[in-house]
């Protein structure tokens, strides 16, 4: 009786190594898609501190990263404040194979030069800067640019609206510096202002610096002082200055790049450069296989890239009826003399 219970044992045991071992062969034949043995998409983003992208611009640009993420796509951020760091960190991505590492602003297109030089099999991008400024010119790097010139409209003609609605004679406009982007903000605006108020006397000034605003409040101060009452700012975190002398002074002040209405009713609205927009549309263009290497991609109202911010409770809704009126028009690509340069 013994032996019989343990050869039943003995078959029992048996048996269950047997399927043991099919399992596992059938685990080991069992077909494996491609797509989960390919390592994840890299895609890099660096940003700075300061400069002509004010740290609103860069957060929204780590949106359209993280908007792009999923199904084998991972983004990397990654912040600098000096040139160092901007090398060091664009080469790192570089090295760890990024599928695409984005530079975000003016101040970071040396660091983005270099390194585009340096690694030219690899995939790059800049924010806000054209690449036939570079100077090794790389034939890797797409540039992501905005048309200022239709943000500074939009600024404008809302500008002229209230300035002619109060019989005032003048409207102001503080850069940062006479680089390329301020200028065709610039000019936008005073095109816009001219066309909503023919006549009217636009300002403008420069401060010298993106990262001070004492010297942006100057220049709006004394733009205030020569008859202005509605002050715009195209100078990154310096042109915090400007809605500051506005809310001072009791006058309306438009915020560019990002959306700056949550300052206060002062600021009248502001004009948007979506850089969440460029910077999914270039992840996801490089996910699949198309990078404009030593080309510029543009954004502007017809593809989302330029929009408006909120508008503040102040401002009556004629002016925002007719501001919205242009942005449809800009959108169907009916306004199209818009200078890119100051005059």
């Amino acid at each position: 009786m013994a032996s019989r219970i343990a050869s039943s044992d003995l078959s029992r045991r048996a048996v269950t190594f047997t399927l043991l071992v099919l399992a596992a062969s059938l685990t080991i034949m069992l077909p494996v898609s491609p797509a989960a043995l390919q390592p994840p998409f890299l895609a890099c983003l660096v940003t700075g501190t300061g400069g002509p992208d004010d740290p609103a611009f860069t957060r929204l640009a780590a949106v359209g990263l993280h908007a792009a993420e999923g199904n084998g796509l991972v983004g990397r951020v990654v912040r600098g404040s000096s040139q160092a760091d901007y090398a060091r960190e664009l080469t790192g991505c570089a090295r760890d194979g990024a599928g695409i590492t984005i530079g975000v602003g003016y101040g970071m297109a040396t660091a983005v030069d270099r390194a585009a030089t340096a690694f030219p099999r690899a995939a790059f991008a800049i924010v806000d800067v054209d690449v036939k400024t570079l100077t090794h010119r790389p034939g890797n790097v797409e540039g992501l640019v905005f048309r200022q010139q239709e943000a500074g409209y939009l600024a404008g003609y809302a500008a002229g609206l209230w300035a002619g609605g109060r019989g005032s004679a003048a409207v102001g406009a503080v850069g940062a510096l006479d680089i390329p982007p301020v200028e065709r903000a610039l000019a936008g605006f005073r095109f816009g202002a001219r066309r909503a108020h023919r006549g009217l006397r636009v300002l403008i000034g420069y401060s010298g610096d993106f990262n001070v605003p004492a010297r942006c409040e100057e220049q709006a101060f004394a733009q205030i002082a020569k008859g202005s009452v509605v002050e715009f700012q195209a100078a990154g975190v310096c042109g915090a200055g400007v809605l500051s002398a506005a809310r001072t002074q009791g006058i309306f002040g438009i915020g560019f790049g990002s959306d700056q209405g949550s300052l206060g009713p002062h600021v009248m609205t502001s004009v948007l450069e979506r850089s969440d927009v460029a910077v999914e549309a270039a992840v996801r263009s490089a996910r699949s296989g198309h990078v404009s290497g030593g080309r510029n991609v543009v954004f502007d109202a017809r593809n989302g890239g330029v929009a408006l911010g909120r508008w503040s409770p102040r401002v009556p809704a004629s002016i925002r009826k007719a501001v919205s009126a242009q942005l449809a028009l800009l959108k169907a690509d009916r306004i199209r003399a818009i200078p890119t340069t100051v005059q």
